[in-house]
C-alpha cells in the first residue's frame, strides 16, 4: 500500500512529499512565499515578475522563455455557456470561451520550468475537473501554485462571485497544498458612484474574511490598483492579521490609476508580502512615483498594542475576532465576539483612561440598524464567561444612532442608567475615565471622520460627556469590548489604556507619520466627494 506523508521543511512552508513505496522525496514548493522560492533581491515582492492572462500557446511560450517568475492564466470549460460546452478546462477569459491550449497542456509545459502558476477560475463548474488534473500531475509540480477566484462582491460590482464555500472546499479536498488567492468582483469606478463604492469598504473586507480568516492555507488578497488610493490602510490592516496573508495588486484595463496609493501601501506594508501583477507601463509609472519618495522615511507608531488583548468568540458560524497589528475587528452576532484585556486595570492614585475610535460596519449595503446597536465597553469586570457574556462591572454603550449610556452590568442596572447623545454618524472617538479618587466613571464621545474617509462627519460637532457614580466595591478590573446588535460589525482603531499622566503625550501621537500623507488624504477625500 502506498502511504503519502507531508513533512514541513524549514521555517518556510516548503513541503516535501514523501512516497514511502519508492523511497523518493519530491520537493513541492507550492505554498512557499514566492520571494523565498525565487530568492529575489531583499526578499521584496516588487521584484517578482508576472505574466498576466497567459491564455494561448504563443503567450505561454513567451512567458516560459523570458524573465517571468509567476504566470497567471484563466480557466473555463471549453465553450462555457454555449450549446457546445465540454468538460475540458481550457485557458480563456470570458467572453472568450475557446482556446488553443488546455489546462493540462498549460500545466505540463509550465512544470518543465520553475515558473510559478496562478490558476484563475472563471466558473465554479471548472473547479473540480481542473483540480483533479492538478492532483494527477502533482509529481511534476515543484513550484508555487496559487488558485484564484473572486468569492465576494467588491467595489461597483453587481456580478455574481464564485460560490466561496464550494470553491474553497473543492480545492482543499483535492489538492490542499495551494496558496488561496481570494478576491472581490469589481468594476471600474464611476464619477457619480457613492463614496463607499470607490473603495474596498469594511463590509467588503469582512465579507471576504468570513471565508479566508479561518483557512490553514496561506492567503493572498488580489486587489485592484485603482482603489489603493482609498483603501491602502485596509490592505495594511489585512497584512497585520496573519503572517501568511499577502496582497497582490492588479490593474484593470483603462483604469485611471493614482500611483500614490500604491506608494503608500508599499511604504506602510511588508514588502515581502505585497506583489505587483501590473502591465509594464503601469509598473514603470509606479516605479517613477516611488523615486519621488525614495528618501522619505516612514515612522509607524502604533498606539494599539495587539499583545495586550485576548480575542474571544462564541464559536458560532460567522463570529470572528480579528486582531491585527493595526487594530481590532469584531464581526458576527450580538454579544458573540469580545476583546478582553490580558491585565487588570485598577485605578490607583491616577485614573484609568481608555481611548480609541470605533467605526460601525453594516453587514449589508444600505442596511439600517436597530436602536442600541453599537459598541459596549465594560470596566471593573471579571471578564468574559462561557464565551457569551461579561461578568459584573460597569457597562458603557455607544450606539450607532449617537445615544450613549453608562449603567451597572447587573440585573436592573438600567434603573440607575446615565445617558446622553450626539449627532448620528459612522465613527466616534471615545474616552472613558475610571477615577478611584472621585469614585466616578465618565465617558466622552465625539463624532469623528472615519479613517478611511467613508461616512462620518468632520470633527467639528459637539461631544457628549456623561458621568456615573458606581455603588459598591469591585473585585476585578478587566476591560472588555463587544458589539451589540446582529446587523452591524465594528472596527476598533487606536484603542489604548493609559494612566492620565501620559495620556496627553499619547493622544498627540499619530497612527501614521508619513511625510506626504496629508497630500494622499487630500487626494482621497477629493475622490470621495
Amino acid at each position: 500500500m502506498q502511504v503519502t506523508i507531508y513533512l514541513s521543511v524549514f521555517a518556510l512552508t516548503t513541503l516535501c512529499l514523501v512516497e514511502s513505496t519508492v523511497g523518493i522525496c519530491i520537493c513541492s514548493n507550492t505554498i512557499v512565499n514566492v520571494v523565498d522560492f525565487y530568492e529575489v533581491e531583499d526578499g521584496d515582492g516588487l521584484h517578482i515578475v508576472w505574466a498576466h492572462g497567459v491564455n494561448s500557446q504563443s503567450q505561454l511560450k513567451d512567458a516560459l522563455n523570458d524573465d517571468t517568475m509567476m504566470l497567471e492564466g484563466d480557466i473555463v470549460l471549453e465553450g462555457m455557456g454555449t450549446p457546445n460546452e465540454t468538460d475540458t478546462p481550457v485557458m480563456a477569459h470570458p467572453p472568450i470561451v475557446y482556446s488553443d491550449i488546455t489546462l493540462e497542456e498549460w500545466i505540463y509545459n509550465t512544470t518543465e520550468t520553475n515558473k510559478g502558476m496562478k490558476l484563475d477560475f472563471k466558473q465554479i463548474e471548472a473547479v473540480e475537473i481542473s483540480m483533479n488534473i492538478v492532483k494527477d500531475m502533482e509529481s511534476r509540480i515543484h513550484q508555487p501554485l496559487w488558485v484564484n477566484a473572486d468569492i465576494v462582491r467588491g467595489p461597483n460590482s453587481e456580478s455574481d462571485p464564485i460560490p466561496p464555500v464550494e470553491f474553497i472546499t473543492t480545492c482543499n479536498r483535492i489538492f490542499p497544498l495551494t496558496v488561496m488567492s481570494l478576491g472581490w468582483t469589481t468594476n471600474a469606478g464611476l464619477p457619480w458612484a457613492p463614496p463607499e463604492e470607490n473603495m474596498y469598504s469594511w463590509t467588503m473586507i469582512y465579507d471576504n474574511l468570513m471565508y479566508t480568516y479561518p483557512l490553514e492555507n496561506p492567503v493572498t488578497f488580489p486587489v485592484r490598483a485603482l482603489w489603493a488610493i482609498t483603501s491602502w490602510q485596509k490592505f495594511v490592516w489585512l497584512l497585520g492579521l496573519r503572517d501568511d496573508f499577502s496582497i497582490t495588486v492588479w490593474h484593470g484595463s483603462g483604469d485611471q490609476l493614482d500611483e500614490d496609493g500604491l506608494v503608500a501601501l508599499r511604504k506602510h506594508g511588508d514588502p515581502r508580502r505585497i506583489y505587483y501583477d501590473l502591465p509594464d507601463l503601469i509598473m514603470d509609472r509606479f516605479l517613477e512615483a516611488l523615486k519621488k519618495y525614495e528618501n522619505v522615511t516612514v515612522e509607524i507608531d502604533r498606539i494599539w498594542d495587539v499583545g495586550s488583548w485576548n480575542g474571544l468568540s462564541s464559536g458560532a458560524v460567522g463570529d470572528h475576532v480579528y486582531l491585527s497589528l493595526e487594530g481590532a475587528g469584531l464581526a458576527g452576532s450580538h454579544h458573540g465576539v469580545f476583546i478582553e484585556s490580558k491585565a487588570e486595570h485598577k485605578p490607583s492614585s491616577l485614573p484609568t483612561e481608555i481611548h480609541g475610535q470605533v467605526q460601525f460596519v453594516p453587514k449589508e449595503r444600505h442596511h439600517t440598524f436597530q436602536p442600541g446597536a453599537g459598541l459596549e465597553i465594560y470596566l471593573r469586570s471579571a471578564g468574559v464567561s462561557n464565551l457569551k457574556s461579561v461578568i459584573g462591572g460597569i457597562r458603557i454603550n455607544i450606539a450607532h444612532d449617537g445615544n450613549v449610556f453608562i449603567e451597572p452590568n447587573e440585573e436592573g442596572g438600567d434603573e440607575s442608567r446615565v445617558s446622553g447623545s450626539v449627532v448620528q454618524t459612522d465613527c466616534y472617538e471615545f474616552s472613558v475615565t475610571d477615577s478611584s479618587e472621585r469614585g466616578t466613571v465618565t465617558a466622552k464621545v465625539t463624532p469623528a471622520r472615519c479613517s478611511d474617509g467613508h461616512g462620518g462627519q468632520p470633527p467639528d460637532f459637539e461631544s457628549v460627556e456623561i458621568e456615573f457614580e458606581p455603588s459598591g466595591d469591585h473585585e476585578f478590573f478587566y476591560i472588555v469590548m463587544t458589539k451589540t446588535g446582529d446587523e452591524l460589525d465594528i472596527v476598533l482603531e487606536d484603542v489604548h489604556v493609559l494612566p492620565s499622566e501620559v495620556s496627553t503625550a499619547w493622544k498627540q501621537r499619530v497612527h501614521y507619520l508619513f511625510v506626504f500623507l496629508p497630500l494622499l488624504m487630500q487626494t482621497t477625500f477629493q475622490q470621495l466627494q
